[in-house]
């Protein structure tokens, strides 16, 4: 690990999300789609970071403002 380069991360440090959040629901299809094109756009484009977008898929059932 001495030699490796550090790379950006487009997460948040210690980002605490939950399902139970207090804001307002958003259309769950329209939260699909998008999850759905970062999932392609990761897997074409491998400097894409997958971490993210595999959390943010834990929220398609009912997805919030803050999901989003």
């Amino acid at each position: 690990m001495e030699h490796s380069k550090p790379i950006f991360t487009p997460i948040e440090e210690k980002l605490k999300m939950t399902r139970e959040s207090d804001g307002k629901r958003v259309d769950s299809t329209h939260y699909k789609i998008l999850i759905g094109s970062l999932k392609y756009l990761s897997a074409t484009r491998p400097n894409i970071i997958i971490y993210g977008v595999g959390l943010l898929s834990r929220y398609m059932e009912e997805p919030r403002v803050s999901h989003l």
